[in-house]
């Protein structure tokens, strides 16, 4: 690793030089001052280790160290640097992310990192969260596809998921360069690994009766697109529970993480103030119900509504 030269802070870490790192200038001041106010500079260092490096907060801070000692400024305060790694898929490879921002308050890195277009600073991998959840999905299905569920009132279901073969990636460029969009990094994500998908359909007996949530393929994106001309500021991702999942074209343009909403056939669209991979995880640990519809329920007006259980009080 090399000698460990020291920091203002006294603290040690391996040397950067002596790794062939890829120097990343990524995104400068495009986010509220909730996230980064008026940074001077935002850069990031991708450093690949060898697999399955160990990893504890002793080799964070010393390659937050290094980082500094090689690239930083005394301006900087360390309370803005932070450090992340991945996996990536294809090859098991683990790689540092290494971030330093002018901040001198504690960075929201996870929302940062997962929230939509903010991932464009090219970590490399998937998001752990996505890759999880689609594979802890995964694992409950028979062979079939179906798996049994507790649902909302103490009712069990079957229901059935299946899932597209992946996007070629070329094929994925195209469309964006096409239609002049650029989806959502963990939209992109899901559709590299399926191109399209239909998640916690009812079974009633061996009969499939839909519903559920359904991720459009890009071919479906495109037709439901050109059908939906009154939301055209919108792009259509998936379907639930009759209502169409889209993509505000808005907050992607403002770089907001929160681009998700929902509409019911040509109604305004509400936001769901999440991502497609948040929805996911959640949609998930709630066994496919419409949790965010959840916080309009409470014990005084659940009762009274349709489908309410039937009380003696």
């Amino acid at each position: 690793m090399g000698s460990y030269p020291k920091t203002q802070s006294g603290k040690a870490g391996p040397v950067l030089a002596n790794k062939k790192a890829t120097f990343y200038p990524v995104i400068k001041n495009n986010h509220s001052g909730q996230y980064m106010p008026t940074p001077t500079r935002a850069d990031m260092d991708v450093v690949p280790l060898e697999k399955r490096a160990p990893w504890n907060n002793t080799l964070r801070g010393q390659y937050i160290a290094s980082y500094i000692d090689s690239y930083g400024n005394p301006n900087w305060d360390w309370s803005g640097v932070d450090i992340h790694h991945v996996i990536q898929e294809s090859t098991g490879e683990e790689t540092v992310s290494l971030i330093c921002i002018h901040y001198r308050e504690p960075f929201t890195s996870n929302r940062y990192l997962h929230g939509g277009q903010a991932t464009k600073m090219k970590i490399g991998g998937v998001s752990m969260i996505l890759k999880k959840t689609l594979q802890a999905l995964k694992k409950r299905l028979d062979e079939k596809g179906n798996m049994e569920i507790v649902a909302e009132q103490g009712e069990i279901h079957t229901v059935h998921c299946s899932f597209n073969p992946p996007i070629a990636g070329e094929e994925l460029k195209d469309f964006q360069d096409e239609k002049g969009w650029i989806l959502p990094e963990d939209v992109q994500q899901f559709l590299s690994k399926h191109n399209g998908a239909k998640m916690y359909e009812m079974l009633l007996g061996s009969i499939n009766i839909g519903g559920g949530l359904q991720i459009y393929s890009l071919e479906e994106i495109k037709k439901t697109h050109d059908a939906l001309k009154s939301l055209s500021d919108y792009i259509p991702i998936g379907y639930v529970f009759e209502n169409n999942l889209l993509i505000s074209r808005t907050a992607l343009e403002r770089d907001d993480p929160d681009y998700l909403y929902i509409s019911r056939t040509l109604l305004k669209p509400e936001p769901l103030h999440s991502n497609l991979e948040l929805f996911l995880d959640r949609f998930v640990v709630s066994q496919g119900s419409n949790f965010w519809e959840w916080p309009n329920y409470t014990a005084k007006n659940y009762y009274k509504q349709s489908g309410g259980i039937e009380t003696s009080y």
